[in-house]
Order: structure tokens, then sequence, then C-alpha cells
């Protein structure tokens, strides 16, 4: 809604959707789908929403996999990446099963909510603390049969 308000007072603006299909490597994807809009927009700024381990600009280790992010692929258009830091609250995701999962941060719970000049790991620029979090369930289970 406060995109929309912007637009109307013709705020240079635009909101594009950066996850596309792909087989393999989904970091890979979504970097140059962002690269692809840069190269098209030049002069915007880009704010991409995107998972903590997507946006560091370090590879990450999980379960003994190194996944290169897309905030590493994406390193020579110099971004600034945040990491975002919650005390508690919900997510939906697949761990292992899909669905709402509660879920508990240690780091950040001493801080007020709002930015952070560090981050609890290496590849971001600062962090940005939320009290809490909600679970958003995939649009697609709201759609009609």
């Amino acid at each position: 809604e406060f995109v929309r308000k912007l637009k109307h007072q013709n705020v240079r603006l635009r909101v594009f959707a950066f996850e596309p299909e792909y087989h393999d490597g989904r970091d890979a994807a979504l970097a140059q789908s962002i690269r692809t809009f840069h190269l098209n927009n030049p002069t915007f700024s880009i704010i991409a929403l995107m998972g903590n381990i997507h946006a560091s600009q370090t590879p990450f280790q999980v379960g003994g996999k190194q996944i290169v992010t897309t905030g590493t692929l994406l390193k020579d258009l110099n971004p600034t990446s945040v990491f975002i830091a919650y005390v508690k609250g919900t997510v939906w995701v697949c761990m292992p099963d899909c669905g709402i999962h509660e879920v508990r941060s240690e780091w950040g719970a001493s801080e007020k909510a709002g930015f952070v000049d560090e981050a609890p790991w290496p590849g971001y620029s600062k962090s940005y603390v939320l009290s809490s979090i909600t679970a958003s369930p995939p649009a697609v289970d709201a759609l009609p049969n």
C-alpha cells in the first residue's frame, strides 16, 4: 500500500518479482534476475527482499554443503546486505516438513528494534532487529480451486 501511495505521488519506483523458475542453483537464478533488472534499469537503486542466507555476501556452509549465495554472486554491484534479526516468532519454511514453525534467536535479543552496525556472521554490512516475526504462508495456498 505504501508503494502504491508513493507511485501516486509520482515517485519513480518499480516493484519486480525476481524468483525465476530454476532447475539447479536457486541463488544463481535469483542473482541473474536481479542483475538483468539492474542492466535494464541502471539508474535505479535496488532493494531486494530475500532470506538471510541468500543475502549474505559470503558463501554459507549448510549441512556440509557450500552455498554460493545470491549476495556473493552480486558482490561486483557493491550491495549492502542487511541481516534481519528477531527475538522470536514464526516462519513458513520447509525444515524438514513444510509449514509454520516457531523460531527463536538469542542474537539481537538485547538490542532495541532498529539498525545495528554489526551482524552475527560475516557477509553482512549491518543488521536490523525486529522484536518478533510472523509466518506468511504461500499465497498459492489461498487461491480458489
